[in-house]
């Protein structure tokens, strides 16, 4: 009883930078008795069940401007087995950055370690679709080592940024991230944006839900989120500018909130600053390239002031040149 009561207090108690650095073991030292104990926090605390709202809006052309900045995403990949064969197939993610789309990693790498040859990203909340094509892509190297070993650790870095030929964020805006104390979360109510299986391109769908389950990395929620809104923005219903997870799984039956996002951490805001940081810079020597005389500029690119991210703990991925 004592070990329960000193759990809940602990769980109250921890600021949120805490929870996000993947810590589960804990000593909590009591100053008064001067007596140390071991506790675990829990793998996964749920709660009873809330009925998610029985509705799909389309928002197609509509969206609001905490909703513009959520994409489609459609892919293309050759199938290696058989040359010239495409295969084609559809995720979700949103702008976090002018030319910056945060998705889930498994869109954009197979189990082969073959990343997505093309990428075409959507903007379907306004009228004239916006859209543009990737330039890179960034993922975690523990979610492809994850992949080599089949461990199910690499769920935890189910992410991948993605960096676009056109800035749609200087028009549409992006989402921020916030990162909650943790038990806050639970019961509240999210909103999902994307596209699923069976709408048609370039149809923006908005989804709403309860999280039910939560632990330090994931949640667990009913909104309706089919094949196709894997890395889909997982947003507070009272705050919507900001992510706080992207969806990485789909519809698993028998349980009352079969659907998975994994929080934002700490890292993955490193890597955005990092990233919106690098743009700047790109911008600011693309503004004085042109400034030069011509036949300097025809001579030099901007990727030789700029040689993209060097971070070790992720991979950079350039997209090959036809």
């Amino acid at each position: 009883m004592q070990k329960t009561y000193i759990l809940i207090f602990l769980l109250l108690s921890i600021p949120i930078p805490s929870l996000c650095d993947e810590i589960n073991d804990w000593l909590f030292y009591d100053v008064k008795t001067q007596t140390t104990t071991e506790i675990t926090l829990p793998e996964d605390v749920t709660t009873n069940p809330i009925s998610a709202p029985n509705n799909l809006i389309e928002i197609t052309g509509t969206a609001n401007k905490y909703q513009k900045p959520a994409v489609t995403l459609m892919f293309s990949q050759s199938e290696k087995e058989t040359p010239g064969i495409r295969k084609d197939y559809l995720c979700s993610g949103a702008l976090v950055g002018q030319n910056i789309v945060l998705t889930a990693a498994h869109c954009t790498m197979d189990k082969k370690k073959m990343f997505v040859d093309n990428i075409e990203i959507f903007a379907p909340g306004v009228t004239d679709l916006p859209h543009a094509q990737s330039t890179k892509i960034i993922i975690p190297k523990q979610y492809e080592t994850g992949i080599i070993v089949d461990s199910k650790e690499y769920k935890e870095y189910d992410y991948a940024f993605i960096l676009l030929d056109t800035p749609l964020g200087e028009r549409l805006g992006y989402f921020g991230t916030k990162r909650y104390f943790i038990p806050r979360l639970l019961h509240k109510k999210i909103q999902i944006l994307g596209r699923g299986k069976g709408t048609p391109i370039g149809t923006l769908w908005l989804s709403e839900g309860y999280i039910g389950t939560i632990n330090l990395k994931f949640i667990g929620h009913n909104a309706r989120a089919t094949h196709g809104y894997s890395g889909s923005p997982i947003i507070l219903a009272d705050d919507p500018g900001n992510i706080i997870a992207i969806n990485i799984w789909k519809l698993r039956e028998k349980t009352k909130y079969p659907n998975g996002g994994l929080l934002i951490t700490s890292t993955m805001e490193k890597m955005i600053l990092q990233l919106r940081t690098h743009y700047k810079v790109y911008k600011e020597i693309e503004n004085r390239l042109k400034q030069l005389d011509k036949k300097i500029t025809d001579k030099i690119s901007v990727d030789t002031f700029v040689n993209g991210m060097n971070n070790k703990s992720y991979k950079l991925y350039h997209k090959p040149r036809s």
